[in-house]
């Protein structure tokens, strides 16, 4: 929409009428600041006298004036301050009887309501008032008109998405995108396009999902929003998901999560690092997923959401739960529980007792689980999303407490659900797309279904017969069965358990030496191909991104145990290693020595990413420590060498950096200071002085000058171990 920069000052009236006309999203913070100072100037305060003494024509314009800089500013603000604002504009329009604008007093109001309180209720009903009231009476302003429904639908079309009433939001999404292109609004287009997409993904139209996000990521891209732009690639990074694209699905929303927070966004930012820890809490990557869900968890409580609070809450006990600290679990499950109540979200207050009932179970208390189920699938619709959950885990916890009866008669509910749902809904579906990969797509669903219903039939048609006069001797039967089976798992666990311990570190649960060298391995070759592939290509286009190896010497765990005793060093280390993995990613994260930390990091400048690296770990003070200890840090871009990328390998790498830890660790011991050492190798350095004795041969480099060493301290001041005088470097033909 046409943005007006005013070249009139916050006292000249009688331009508000056009603007209000004009302005309908975010502008330049000068002009919301006029809107605003014009309404403050006006009306001191909101006292019901102060509105009386305006005349009807001041009533219109600051009405008018408010209206713009509810529309206009960031919706940041607190939000009593924005509920009062609204509630002004409806308070002028019901005095001034204009019906166009009391109607958008209602909208903000229910966008308070809803975005800012999370009370959907209460805002659908705003919503409705607002509807009512465009339709009551006959608008002049066609225009004005059509824009204001179209954002009606959109935010009807937001609460339905938040019910699961996907094809209601696919309705107000398509009603909401005619009207924003009738009147050539681009940036409402985009949002339609945003719903619609939203909603086809939650009904698994993949095909249709990703193609409404990318026509959403090209009108960003005109538009150049790069709010709208990163949105995009978080929906994106989503249907990636859907479709089994892990990799793709994480680096969409890693790359979203670093965009928000550069634009300072932290709702968004929110939103999506908990939607990438739930991609890692499906991938079983508990630690991953629980690192990031707290940083969500700290943004959410920082905005006071309280919808973001308890969403995030309940995974978090969830992973818990996984992890078997049950009391943690309870303690995150309770928070959650108290502020969907108090926000009256009924519906994840239901789905919450699935995840009652399944801490319930570990906590030994089958029967209250099963008990509370039974309750909460009276609350329900049959075959519902949620009636299927709750009949899934009640079969398994009936086997579990050997109530075969039981069990077989949920399992033959399923079984006439599964039947019902071949023949009719997963048709009905195919007829709703249009793609060939989403028939595809549900086509295997439908045999997934029938092979589901064969073995349902199959188990149901077992425990019916066990129900039978063999009852007894099936029982047996079965115990055996299972008692194999207990003893299967558990022996899976323990060699699960023994090859993690062979490969992390006791207690902060970091990849140890034996993962280092191998994940070295895997990155170093990985980058290799990169490099061959781009100069295969003729060296064109962008330069394929290396990495920067990092080694940390981190003198406080140095005899950790022997300072604080082995249960307080135990759970020092414990907490360090959780901090570690919320400030950077598990994977690349390891523990080669007691007290030496590796990172391998995107490539970035090595000055950069040593100061930042010296200050995150400088954010975890050790219990009893007054005075935090100073930290050395060795640094080198890999490839080591832009001729040639295979002229340095992951060992000959290990042992440089160990070569620039040493020397960093002598000066920190000797200045009492951080220090950090880099290597860079210039593009003159020959590729055969890494071929063999990477110690000696990059002591060699630096003293001819191949190896640039950058550092924070003077380079003079760095004593290099000795080497003999006679080690002549002779360059060998390439």
């Amino acid at each position: 929409m046409l943005l007006v920069k005013p070249a009139f000052s916050a006292t000249d009236a009688p331009q508000w009428a056009a603007l209000y006309q004009q302005q309908w999203h975010q502008s330049e913070q000068s002009f919301m600041d006029r809107s605003k100072s014009f309404v403050d100037t006006k009306l001191p305060s909101f006292d019901p006298q102060s509105l009386i003494d305006l005349s009807a024509k001041e009533r219109l314009q600051v009405a008018q004036a408010t209206a713009i800089y509810l529309r206009t500013a960031p919706f940041t603000n607190g939000s009593h301050t924005f509920n009062q604002y609204a509630q002004l504009i409806v308070d002028l329009a019901i005095m001034i009887k204009d019906p166009l604008l009391e109607a958008e007093g209602y909208y903000h109001l229910a966008r308070d309501s809803v975005e800012h309180r999370q009370l959907i209720q209460h805002g659908e009903r705003q919503l409705n008032q607002a509807m009512q009231t465009l339709s009551s009476q006959a608008i002049a302003d066609e225009t004005t008109h059509s824009i204001l429904l179209a954002h009606l639908y959109l935010l009807r079309g937001q609460i339905q998405l938040q019910r699961n009433q996907n094809i209601e939001a696919i309705e107000s999404a398509e009603t909401a995108l005619v009207l924003s292109e009738a009147q050539e609004q681009p940036w409402l287009t985009t949002h339609a396009m945003f719903l619609l997409g939203e909603s086809q993904l939650k009904l698994q139209q993949l095909d249709l999902a990703i193609e409404a996000f990318y026509q959403a990521l090209n009108y960003s891209e005109q538009q150049q929003n790069l709010r709208q732009t990163t949105k995009a690639y978080v929906n994106i990074g989503l249907v990636y998901q859907q479709q089994g694209r892990q990799k793709e699905a994480i680096n969409h929303l890693q790359q979203a999560a670093e965009q928000y927070q550069q634009l300072g966004e932290e709702l968004m930012l929110a939103k999506t690092l908990n939607q990438l820890a739930n991609l890692h809490h499906q991938a079983e990557q508990l630690n991953q997923a629980m690192a990031i869900y707290l940083n969500s968890l700290a943004l959410y409580k920082q905005l006071n959401n309280a919808k973001g609070v308890a969403d995030v809450s309940q995974s978090i006990a969830d992973v818990y739960r996984q992890f078997g600290e049950l009391e943690k679990a309870r303690h995150y499950f309770q928070d959650a529980q108290r502020l969907f109540r108090q926000i009256h979200d009924n519906e994840s207050l239901l789905q919450l007792t699935l995840l009652d009932a399944e801490l319930l179970e570990a906590e030994g208390h089958i029967s209250k689980a099963l008990s509370l189920l039974e309750q909460t699938k009276q609350q329900v619709a049959i075959n519902s999303d949620m009636d299927i959950e709750i009949r899934k885990i009640m079969i398994k916890l009936l086997l579990q407490q050997d109530q075969f009866e039981q069990a077989s008669k949920l399992m033959q509910q399923e079984l006439e659900y599964l039947e019902d749902h071949v023949n009719s809904s997963i048709h009905i579906r195919v007829n709703q797309v249009q793609s060939s990969h989403q028939i595809q797509l549900l086509q295997k669903q439908l045999d997934d279904y029938k092979n589901s219903a064969e073995n349902k039939a199959i188990l149901a048609e077992r425990y019916l017969n066990y129900a039978s006069g063999l009852f007894v001797i099936a029982v047996l039967a079965i115990g055996s069965i299972l008692g194999q089976w207990r003893k299967l798992r558990t022996q899976q666990h323990h060699i699960k358990d023994l090859s993690y311990d062979a490969s992390h570190t006791q207690y902060t649960g970091l990849g140890n030496g034996r993962m280092l060298v191998p994940n070295l391995v895997k990155e170093t070759l990985k980058l290799q191909r990169q490099q061959e592939n781009w100069y295969a290509a003729g060296a064109t286009g962008q330069r394929p991104a290396g990495k920067l190896l990092t080694l940390i010497h981190v003198p406080f765990l140095t005899h950790l145990h022997q300072r604080h005793g082995f249960e307080s060093g135990r759970k020092i280390e414990m907490k360090y290693g959780q901090f570690l993995r919320s400030r950077f990613a598990d994977l690349t994260l390891f523990q080669p020595r007691d007290d030496v930390i590796a990172v391998i990091l995107p490539s970035s400048s090595i000055e950069a990413t040593a100061q930042r690296i010296i200050d995150t770990l400088h954010g975890f003070a050790p219990p009893g420590m007054t005075k935090r200890k100073p930290l050395s840090v060795a640094l080198m871009h890999y490839p080591f060498t832009q001729k040639n990328s295979k002229a340095v390998n992951a060992g000959a790498a290990s042992e440089m950096l160990l070569l620039a830890l040493n020397a960093a660790m002598e000066i920190t011991q000797r200045e009492d200071a951080d220090v950090w050492v880099g290597l860079e190798a210039l593009e003159t350095a020959p590729v055969s002085l890494f071929h063999n004795r990477p110690r000696d041969n990059t002591l060699l480099g630096i003293r001819k000058g191949f190896i640039r060493v950058v550092s924070n301290v003077d380079k003079n001041d760095i004593n290099w171990p000795f080497t003999s005088e006679n080690q002549n470097f002779v360059q060998r033909p390439e």
